[in-house]
């Protein structure tokens, strides 16, 4: 199979914040370095613009700006925005840019007759994504106006109650699917890391081991603390549960920081609630801690000191 993108989410939040994610499809464990290009339409099919290219992470944030100082209110039903993501290997300059499918502000895919063959979607996938080609197809049931302000209402108010009652800052760290294998600890046979604390993958035989850090906030619940026996001697293991705003989309493996403490959790089960299909809230039912000798502890994700893609400042306007 090759690599298609696909867009697994799209938010705006706050009035001149948009956030968008991508999955890879076909990723295979020799899968190398992938950049990717974002491009926006305001009229879905026709006139897409460049967002950003050479980008290295899974996820994207937008702030719009207007130089003649008129409104802008991404959260309006009016607004009609399409985006798509590209990708494209960086060492194979003769490779075409693959698409994902077009995805609006509500999360509609949006493809058409003429769509599917400029970009060049082959039969197999039209079949395997619930593509068919005929105009405003949309893979997933159309919101109405009313539905769509009750969907960001309640996205606001997770939103508010995390902000200014039960959250607290945290860096969500995701884990890295692809890109350059670590030369020092990758079995070439099992594409495994072989050490444990190596300090140029983190235990995950991808060099840097993880995304940019998301600094955003969450909902740490109390934990029971259970005792285990480990090469340091006793330890005292905790088990977290962690609610989430729905972005960035979290999955297992990723690690979430806490700033104030530093203390970091490995993300081991996710509950996912949603409004229509769309993924309004995550909870992480299961989180273990990480042991203070964890090689874990070495990832960067203060916010003082490197940069990061930080949701807290648009949150707070």
């Amino acid at each position: 199979m090759s690599l298609f993108p696909r867009i697994s989410h799209i938010t705006p939040y706050g009035q001149r914040h948009l956030f968008l994610q991508w999955t890879v499809e076909g990723l295979h464990p020799t899968t190398g370095a992938l950049k990717f290009k974002v491009e926006r339409s305001s009229n879905h099919f026709e006139d897409f613009v460049a967002v950003a290219d050479n980008v290295t992470d899974v996820f994207l944030t937008e702030e719009f700006t207007s130089a003649s100082g008129e409104s802008i209110n991404l959260l309006s039903t009016s607004r009609q925005l399409t985006y798509r993501v590209g990708l494209y290997t960086p060492n194979d300059p003769t490779q075409d840019i693959v698409w994902s499918l077009p995805i609006d502000l509500t999360g509609n895919i949006r493809v058409d007759a003429e769509y599917v063959e400029r970009v060049g979607i082959t039969p197999q996938e039209i079949d395997q994504y619930g593509v068919k080609p005929h105009s405003f197809f949309y893979k997933k049931p159309a919101l109405e106006r009313r539905l769509i302000l009750v969907r960001r209402a309640k996205m606001r108010r997770t939103l508010i109650a995390l902000r200014h009652f039960t959250g607290t800052d945290v860096a969500i760290l995701k884990r890295r699917h692809f890109g350059e294998r670590c030369p020092y600890c990758t079995d070439e046979t099992t594409f495994m890391s072989m050490q444990s604390r190596c300090d140029t993958c983190y235990g995950t035989s991808w060099v840097g081991g993880f995304f940019t850090p998301i600094i955003t906030q969450a909902k740490i619940f109390a934990a029971p603390i259970d005792l285990t026996i480990q090469s340091e001697g006793n330890v005292q293991i905790r088990q977290a549960r962690i609610g989430l705003p729905p972005f960035p989309v979290v999955e297992p493996d990723d690690i979430i920081v806490e700033l104030d403490n530093d203390r970091r959790w490995l993300v081991r089960r996710v509950d996912e609630r949603v409004f229509k299909k769309r993924l309004m809230k995550q909870t992480i039912e299961s989180a273990t801690e990480i042991g203070r000798a964890g090689v874990e502890y070495q990832i960067p994700a203060d916010p003082r000191q490197i940069h990061v893609l930080n949701f807290l400042k648009p949150l707070a306007a």
